[in-house]
């Protein structure tokens, strides 16, 4: 905590004392969420209590640009209310592990061109499926990388490299152990984009590194590669993704016919205050039906990665882990719903989700018959419906409710035995994002 106090104040001293050329912005963010939960990623039996909890973001960001080059350093503290650890004889609670450095990269613009970024820092690419910053957990998600970023008209490239270790000799290999873990090793990743006039077109090849448990030097390599495809008018807009997975899953198997396909369209109506959306997302998975030997020691399951979740697949965050929590059957989620924008300050939005497995899972062998019995596809759904307060550009107030349908299925998949309970999640966030000095 001294260091982090020490490092701050000696931020402040040289970024105050730069010249009158350089550009220096310290912004904050404070962003505040009480949430009361009786289902969120688990579904509630009827002796389930619902769940009282406030959480706090807390960043200082400094950014400073001066002739060719520009960096970033971020400092968060993400906590529960009264979560703290440590109390003094003087009466006072503090945490003592609450700080942690949130960004911290260096860009070097070599030409009007080229630009190199070295550090932690964030990714975010087209719709944030495969490469995002997850913005709603509370930490985030930023990426400790090498990137090399070109840009020339309506061209965009970037690529990204990346080594994680535990330590000098990384000893605690099971930090990295995907098949327990599911953390990767490396991260490398091509991203190639082309603005048209309405069309937007990008071509993604990514590998992603996955230690082997109780090894030094053995790395699994997931290879995904794909389109994302974006059009937009005054009227409608509609994008799509198309993505395979080949090389090795994160636990070591041969990945064989995994995919990603996802189409989503919105219509604008009464001068864009009203917009309609639906849209469907597909997720491979593993045929229950198929009993050859060879087809049930591979992975058919798309991996995510470190994709978002939360945006696309129900606010409640019941698929965070497409084989995991579809019992490796893939997952098929239908949606719909629209968004209301009574005026630059209130907005409304309302999705219904309709999630199934895209392939069947097997239920059980009927001993007497020897039938196979399969579990009903359908796994419920879900309605989420989010109001939204922009009180002026630094200032957001955001209130949501969800409620999902259970199903025989997805209760016996979430290990409900007896009556469900009441599924709901409410939540209500303040989010304040301050300039505090601008140079």
């Amino acid at each position: 905590m001294k260091y982090v106090i020490r490092l701050i104040v000696s931020l402040t001293i040289i970024l105050f004392s730069m010249n009158t050329f350089a550009q220096l912005k310290i912004s904050a963010e404070l962003r505040t969420r009480g949430e009361a939960i009786n289902a969120y990623q688990y579904l509630p039996d009827t002796t389930t209590e619902t769940k009282f909890f406030v959480t706090q973001r807390t960043r200082i960001i400094a950014n400073y640009k001066k002739d060719f080059y520009e960096t970033q350093i971020s400092i968060q503290d993400v906590r529960f209310w009264g979560g703290e650890d440590n109390f003094t004889k003087a009466g006072v609670w503090s945490n003592t592990n609450g700080l942690d450095i949130y960004e911290a990269w260096a860009k070097f613009n070599l030409n009007e061109n080229h630009f190199l970024k070295i550090g932690r820092q964030e990714l975010r690419y087209d719709d944030e499926r495969l490469l995002s910053w997850r913005n709603w957990n509370q930490y985030g998600i930023t990426y400790d990388a090498f990137v090399y970023g070109f840009r020339k008209k309506d061209w965009k490239l970037d690529l990204g490299l990346s080594y994680n270790s535990w330590g000098t000799a990384d000893k605690n290999n099971s930090y990295f152990d995907g098949a327990t873990t599911k953390r990767m090793k490396t991260l490398n990743f091509l991203h190639l984009n082309k603005e048209f006039d309405k069309f937007s077109a990008s071509f993604n090849l990514i590998s992603a590194g996955y230690h082997k448990g109780n090894t030094t030097n053995v790395i699994y390599l997931t290879n995904t590669y794909g389109l994302y495809l974006k059009y937009k008018n005054n009227s409608f807009m509609i994008d799509g993704n198309a993505y395979m997975q080949s090389g090795k899953s994160y636990e070591g198997k041969d990945i064989k016919g995994a995919y990603l396909l996802t189409l989503n369209g919105e219509t604008y109506l009464l001068d864009k205050k009203l917009s309609l959306k639906a849209g469907v997302d597909y997720f491979s998975g593993a045929d229950g039906t198929n009993s050859d030997e060879l087809y049930n020691t591979q992975h058919h399951n798309f991996n995510l990665m470190y994709g978002v979740r939360y945006l696309y697949y129900g606010n409640q965050n019941m698929f965070t882990l497409m084989d995991t929590h579809t019992k490796n059957a893939g997952l098929t989620d239908i949606h719909f719903g629209l968004n209301y924008k009574q005026s630059e300050k209130h907005i409304f939005d309302l999705t219904y989700h309709i999630f199934s497995t895209s392939e069947k899972v097997l239920k059980e062998i009927d001993p007497i018959q020897n039938e196979r019995i399969y579990y009903n596809q359908s796994l419920g759904s879900e309605i989420d419906m989010v109001y939204t307060y922009k009180i002026n550009k630094e200032l957001v107030v955001k209130s949501g409710l969800s409620y999902y349908f259970t199903n025989s299925t997805i209760e016996s998949f979430k290990g409900i035995k007896g009556d469900v309970g009441l599924p709901f999640w409410g939540w209500i966030m303040l989010s304040f994002k301050p300039t505090l000095f601008e140079k």
